[in-house]
């Protein structure tokens, strides 16, 4: 009996563990100041802005992201003097 618990337990720890992440519904948003994801109203900055580059503006996507303090990609890149309110850097890690 308790072999067959631990069995149990390690196949759905394996289940759970390859589980793939399929994303976040989120909208593409592109101006002069770089590109984004928009999700609940909130704009996040995208880092790694080649990930976004076949997308246009206003495409849906379904995109998996994390949140980074800064982004070393997009230092020193001309921007325009617009402001746009956003949550953040964060980098894609998936999108599709």
């Amino acid at each position: 009996m308790k072999k067959m618990l631990i069995c149990s337990a390690v196949a759905l720890f394996a289940l759970t563990a390859c589980k793939k992440d399929t994303g976040k519904k989120m909208t593409v948003v592109k101006d002069c100041t770089g590109s984004y994801l928009r999700s609940g109203g909130k704009d996040y900055h995208i880092c790694n802005e080649s990930k976004v580059a076949s997308f246009a503006d206003g495409s849906t996507v379904m995109a998996s992201y994390k949140k980074v303090s800064d982004c070393k990609e997009q230092e020193g890149k001309v921007i325009c003097m617009m402001y746009h309110e956003n949550e953040g850097w964060i980098e894609i890690t998936g999108i599709r």
